[in-house]
């Protein structure tokens, strides 16, 4: 999923602002069966705080999932808060890079790893301070970026799966399958004989059609 936001625009005088609308492709790592997501757009607000960039808005996509009553596909739309603060650091995705590319074994990438490392330290540091040191209540630190980019792809991806349903269903009265023949109830009745019993009886229930059976 890309959605690379640009700051460059964003003025750093406190309380400046950007308003933005990203739109990016659906390539969505390690879903579950059944699971896709169309393109998601992500709307909203960069606000340079006077040290860190914070980012308010909603993001939203179509989300292809299969009913857990009738086995069907069907598309249900999902829409979530987004909410992250980001500081900016000093070539702070240039271990990353060197790592996917190949980089050559310098200690070039572990030196901006561990210079990265300790920026976002001193981040995560500065925060607790004023918030109120050890006895204050932890709150996340700000993410790194850097060349006046942020990447939204995670925090949209993973604001969207927070709010997917635990047992979707394409609509709230979906009968789902027969339970003796497993047809679809939603398509055509079958003519089953739908029987309901008491589950606590169902193991005597079987004993009793074993012997009418002669078993």
């Amino acid at each position: 999923m890309s959605l690379l936001l640009s700051v460059a625009d964003l003025g750093r005088e406190a309380g400046q602002s950007l308003d933005f609308r990203l739109t990016g492709s659906s390539s969505s790592p390690d879903l579950p069966d059944g699971v896709s997501f169309g393109p998601v757009t992500v709307e909203g607000r960069a606000l340079w705080t006077g040290e860190t960039v914070f980012i308010g808005g909603r993001v939203g996509a179509e989300v292809g999932l299969v009913c857990g009553r009738c086995l069907k596909p069907f598309t249900l739309p999902v829409r979530a808060e987004l909410s992250r603060e980001y500081r900016e650091v000093e070539d702070g995705f240039g271990d990353a890079v060197s790592s996917a590319t190949g980089g050559q074994g310098d200690g070039g990438g572990r030196r901006r790893r561990e210079r990265r490392e300790r920026q976002v330290s001193k981040a995560s540091r500065s925060r607790d301070e004023r918030d109120g040191g050890e006895g204050a209540e932890w709150s996340e630190a700000p993410l790194p970026f850097s060349h006046d980019r942020i990447d939204l792809a995670f925090p949209a991806f993973e604001a969207l799966v927070l709010e997917l349903p635990m047992k979707p269903v394409c609509r709230e009265d979906c009968p789902g399958l027969c339970l003796v023949c497993g047809a679809n109830l939603d398509e055509s009745p079958c003519g089953c004989r739908a029987e309901k019993a008491d589950p606590r009886f169902l193991s005597l229930k079987r004993l009793l059609e074993a012997k009418e059976r002669g078993e």
